[in-house]
């Protein structure tokens, strides 16, 4: 067995300090000497006994009346290696104590439960590891282990030879264990393993080492699964199927087996955790009214199950949610606190023969459209999405690759919907931040500044204090007064250069306004149309039409098309 290695902790040695000097606790012997107490047993150190050492007189009676201190395993001022997590609770063997062994560090790993050298269980002390009868009484403290066998896994774990080998071990347990802990879920449970007890602890590793060694494991439960899931009764597959291709591999992963035959089947076991929703006085987030049945609770599924399942981002959830789409359980300004029912989804997507929308996997995507253009035109993704979500606009859409885009039917179409969103967008909006203003007219945000200060531009009239927000009816008329030539180089797709070069070679009109933002070394290129023939405002003008004329071309060369 050299997978476990005895090793003293940093606690029990202060602990075993304290009581040489009739102290309850080290935590109390900390306070006694002046020195800051760990709230956790893992924030025990080497550091902090080292700490304690260089006290005159406690370094004086460790060296000559403690010589059961191995006071050299602490003289380095470094933390062992702890790949496992840490209970909270102070653990330990009575027995080994009785005999005089210091607390063991591997005690507190959260998956040993039972003490090899004496085939007991630990027992969950409070920070009293070493008290006795002479101590006041503390319920915490027990007397002593009863002898109880050493479980299935821990005796597996005992006989690996490598501590990588019980870290891949522990690694695959503990993911099914949690797996098992609500076996025919949507929603993965995380447990608590560093607050459980002892008992609980070995209890469900057991199982769940049990039921990775069981034959036929992963056909009862896929049929299981799928049994509990057929209520629905949907052509919506991947609500039957959900979660079975992770299960599978988790499964494949236990290669363990028993050294002995077990009288339990994998049923009894699934069915334990199943039926067992409080047996450990848990909640999750998924059982969210007291009157949950187990079934009920295994048809929740959270944001993240939900946007897998629908093949789309998260982000979209909430879109569909208020459109009328998408039922939700649990609502929640938090996307992370969203709470579904996999059957009130299933229902909504009966009842809808083609619901072309479902094939989103990101906000809305075609070609020839960059970031740049859309926030020229006061768009961005969301908002196309949101917008096409709600049923506001139609359009019809097909999946390739997985990403949506445009049928070849609904090109022109499209441009009809963009700029159906553009009117809107502007028609009902009230006033425009800096930001939003610099990105219409593709300047920045000094230039915007610049505009106020010279009369082109003015401030939201509502604000008190600090000027942020621009009056949109000074933007909608300074844009249809003057040709920026920035927002029209955007829209056209090429440089500002060029098209101060294309009017100047038109009839060699000058710019009204050309102004240098020395924070961000851009120019800002302005003209009056007023000042403008004709010819030279069709040379740098772009308006909405042009800006599709740009990218059909480069839609139809796509080979899709």
């Amino acid at each position: 067995m050299t997978s476990i290695k005895a090793r003293p902790s940093a606690y029990g040695a202060l602990a075993y300090i304290a009581n040489f000097y009739g102290i309850k606790s080290a935590k109390e012997l900390l306070l006694r000497i002046d020195i800051t107490a760990p709230q956790s047993p893992k924030d025990y150190d080497a550091h902090l006994v080292n700490k304690v050492l260089r006290n005159d007189i406690v370094a004086r009676d460790v060296k000559h009346h403690m010589h059961a201190l191995p006071t050299s395993a602490f003289r380095e001022n470094r933390q062992h290696s702890m790949p496992f997590l840490q209970s909270k609770r102070f653990r330990s063997c009575k027995q080994c104590l009785a005999e005089g062994t210091l607390h063991q560090a591997h005690w507190q790993d959260f998956y040993y439960t039972h003490c090899h050298t004496h085939s007991t269980q630990l027992s969950d002390a409070c920070e009293h590891i070493y008290a006795n009868q002479f101590w006041m009484p503390c319920k915490q403290c027990e007397p002593g282990n009863e002898k109880t066998a050493i479980p299935a896994y821990l005796q597996h774990c005992l006989c690996l030879e490598s501590q990588i080998q019980v870290e891949v071990f522990i690694g695959q347990l503990t993911i099914l264990a949690e797996r098992m802990h609500r076996p025919f879920d949507y929603i993965a449970v995380k447990l608590p393993w560093d607050r459980l007890t002892v008992e609980k602890v070995s209890n469900i590793l057991n199982d769940a080492f049990l039921l990775g060694a069981l034959d036929k494991t992963n056909d009862v439960w896929s049929t299981c699964i799928r049994k509990k899931r057929a209520k629905l009764n949907v052509k919506w597959q991947e609500a039957e199927h959900y979660g079975l291709e992770n299960l599978q591999t988790t499964l494949k992963e236990c290669d363990w087996s028993l050294s002995e035959n077990i009288n339990v089947t994998t049923q009894t076991i699934l069915n334990k955790y199943h039926d067992g929703l409080n047996q450990l006085n848990y909640r999750n987030r998924n059982h969210i009214y007291d009157d949950d049945t187990p079934d009920n609770v295994s048809l929740r599924a959270s944001n993240s199950v939900m946007a897998r399942m629908l093949n789309i981002k998260t982000d979209a959830l909430r879109e569909l949610i208020d459109s009328g789409k998408l039922p939700v359980m649990k609502d929640s300004g938090r996307g992370d606190k969203l709470i579904f029912d996999v059957a009130d989804v299933s229902k909504a997507m009966n009842g809808i023969q083609s619901w072309s929308i479902w094939v989103f996997c990101d906000f809305f995507m075609a070609p020839g459209l960059s970031p740049e253009m859309l926030r020229t035109l006061l768009l961005d993704r969301k908002q196309l999405n949101k917008h096409l979500i709600s049923g506001n606009f139609d359009a019809t859409w097909t999946q390739s690759d997985n990403e949506a885009t445009l049928s070849s039917a609904t090109i022109y179409e499209f441009a009809n919907i963009v700029s159906a969103i553009y009117e809107f967008e502007l028609n009902h909006a009230e006033h425009l931040s800096i930001k939003s203003t610099a990105d219409f007219l593709g300047v920045t945000e000094c230039n915007v500044v610049f505009l106020v200060q010279r009369g082109y531009l003015q401030w939201a009239r509502w604000q008190r204090s600090c000027n942020q927000f621009i009056n949109i009816k000074s933007v909608k008329s300074f844009v249809s007064d003057y040709l920026v030539v920035n927002r029209e180089a955007i829209l056209k797709g090429v440089e500002t250069s060029e098209l101060i070069s294309s009017i100047g070679d038109c009839c060699g009109c000058a710019t009204t306004i050309e102004h240098v933002s020395l924070a961000s070394n851009s120019s800002m290129v302005i003209y009056d149309k007023a000042t403008l023939n004709d010819c030279c405002r069709k040379v740098a003008t772009n308006k909405l039409e042009v800006l599709f004329s740009f990218c059909i071309p480069v839609m139809k060369n796509n080979a899709q098309y």
